[in-house]
């Protein structure tokens, strides 16, 4: 009983002592301190390789995995009529790993080409290359290019030797000529999935 006696005597000066000492001489209190875990740096995009088209005119890039259709088809040769729009081709281009029962590609990219008749607008000429369609044509939309100047862009369906071949062209002009960078696919889930991947090919198109 006695030595509690002598415990409480002792806990209670010393508590009086601390009491009267000055905050600078008090022995610091323990304050909990929150760990923050460090942020995960953020993930790259994965590098798409890419190849470079470049020829007296004009230059753009695609992506590495889409062959020329020269490569996939020994013997093709660039210039001939693009479908029915009165443009020739300057370069086309497939995507092998897209490739179905029966197709060597599945998406597919070409560049073509008609000169500009005097008077003419590359409106009216892009116009033009719809007027007279040989085949069945769908959801067709026309209209100026978002926030680019001279460009025009149609999005439509049309059956070009499958049911159905959805397309996205653009338009621009230059040196006397209306350009069309046309994309499509076989597949209308395909097409969606594809069409950023064109946005980054005509976003690198630049004329001479």
């Amino acid at each position: 009983m006695m030595t509690w006696y002598v415990v409480g005597i002792w806990l209670g000066i010393a508590q009086l002592a601390l009491a009267c000492m000055p905050p600078t001489a008090r022995p610091p209190t323990p304050t909990a301190t929150a760990t923050v875990a460090p942020k995960a740096s953020p993930t790259p995009p994965p590098t798409v390789a890419l190849i470079r088209f470049e020829n007296d005119d004009l230059t753009f890039t695609y992506p590495a995995n889409f062959q020329t259709l020269a490569e996939i088809f020994p013997g093709y040769r660039f210039g001939g009529r693009y479908r029915d729009m009165g443009v020739n081709e300057v370069i086309a281009l497939g995507d092998p790993l897209t490739a179905g029962p029966g197709t060597k590609y599945d998406i597919a990219v070409t560049l073509a080409r008609k000169p500009l008749s005097p008077g003419a607008t590359l409106e009216s000429a892009a116009r033009e290359s719809y007027a007279a369609p040989t085949t069945q044509v769908r959801d067709f939309v026309f209209s100026a290019c978002e926030g680019m100047a001279d460009c025009y862009d149609a999005r439509y369906a049309r059956t070009w030797g499958t049911p159905w071949w959805w397309t996205h062209d653009v338009w621009s002009a230059h040196g006397g000529y209306a350009y069309v960078l046309s994309y499509g696919s076989a597949s209308s889930s395909m097409f969606a999935h594809y069409d950023v991947m064109f946005a980054s090919i005509v976003a690198s198109l630049r004329f001479k």
